[in-house]
C-alpha cells in the first residue's frame, strides 16, 4: 500500500488490509487534494474550519476492510492523525462525494471511475510518489476505465459468493438458484449493488453477467420481480445478518 500525504510516501509491507471485496477491481484513489497535501474542509467531521496543512489523512473505505487496531498502529508509528469513514455501497460513496465530502484516499469500484472523472471529483495521481507502481501486473495497468492509471491504482479483486447458516438451511448451498428455494422465503439477502445482483441472476439464467443484450437483462429483471417476497436487499454487512440470526442466506463478497 502507498499512502501519499505531507510525508510523501509511506510503504507498508505485508498484509495491512483485511481483503474481502468485489468481483470487480477495487481501486485506491486520491481525491481533490493535488499531490496528496492534507488539506480538508469543514464538511468532514473533526476537520479544521479553515484549510490548513496538517499531518492528517482522511480515508473513505468499505466496512470490514481495515482492522481498527491497524489504524491506531499506523498513527502511532508515523505520527499521522487518521480520519476514517466507512460506506457500504457505491451509491453511498458517490452521494457523499457529490455533497462535498473531501477525502485524501477512497476505495471504490471501477464502475464509478468514469462518473467521478466526468464530475471532477478526483485529482490526478503523481506517479513519482508511487514508486512501486512498477510492480503492477500488466493486466491491471492502463485499464479502459482509467487510461494510464491517471486517477487510480488497482488495489484488489475478488469474487461474489453465498454465505449461509447451515443449521438453518439444513443443507449445503451450491448455486445461485439455491437462493430461491421456497424454504428460505424472506430469509435471503442480496446485495444492493445492481451490477452484482443482476449479474448473478444472469449467470443463473445461463447468460453472461456482462451482457448488454436487452432481452437477457429484461429476463433477469422479470425473474427478480417475480421473486420479491423471497429476498431482502442488504448492504455490505451480510456477515452481520448471519451472525445476528436476522437472515439465513446472504450474497456476499469473498
Amino acid at each position: 500500500l502507498i499512502i501519499i500525504g505531507d510525508i510523501n510516501v509511506v510503504q507498508i509491507s505485508g498484509c495491512v488490509f483485511m481483503i474481502t471485496r468485489k468481483s470487480m477491481i477495487c481501486l485506491i484513489m486520491l481525491l481533490i487534494l493535488a499531490n496528496g497535501c492534507d488539506q480538508h474542509s469543514t464538511q468532514l467531521t473533526g476537520i479544521p474550519t479553515v484549510f490548513t496543512l496538517t499531518r492528517q489523512l482522511a480515508i473513505y473505505n468499505w466496512g470490514t476492510y481495515i482492522a481498527p487496531e491497524l489504524l491506531t498502529l499506523f498513527s502511532e508509528r508515523y505520527g499521522i492523525t487518521i480520519i476514517y469513514d466507512e460506506f457500504d455501497s457505491d451509491e453511498q460513496l458517490l452521494t457523499e462525494l457529490r455533497a462535498g465530502m473531501i477525502y485524501d484516499l477512497i476505495v471504490t469500484t471501477d464502475m464509478l471511475m468514469p462518473v467521478m472523472r466526468r464530475e471532477g471529483l478526483l485529482t490526478r495521481l503523481n506517479h513519482a510518489n508511487i514508486p512501486n507502481i512498477i510492480n503492477l501486473a500488466p493486466e491491471f495497468a492502463n485499464p479502459t476505465y482509467d487510461p494510464q492509471n491517471r486517477y487510480s491504482v488497482p488495489y484488489q479483486w475478488g469474487t461474489i459468493g453465498i454465505g449461509y447458516n447451515i443449521t438453518r438451511t439444513g443443507r449445503e448451498l451450491t448455486s445461485w438458484r439455491d437462493l430461491f428455494d421456497p424454504a428460505f422465503r424472506g430469509r435471503v439477502g442480496i446485495l444492493d449493488d445492481y451490477s452484482v445482483s443482476v449479474g448473478a441472476i444472469l449467470m443463473m439464467l445461463g447468460h453472461s453477467p456482462n451482457t448488454t443484450n436487452v432481452v437477457h437483462i429484461e429476463e433477469a429483471r422479470e425473474f427478480l420481480l417475480a421473486h420479491t417476497d423471497q429476498l431482502v436487499i442488504i448492504g455490505d454487512i451480510g456477515q452481520d445478518y448471519l451472525q445476528n440470526g436476522d437472515l439465513d442466506v446472504v450474497m456476499e463478497f469473498n
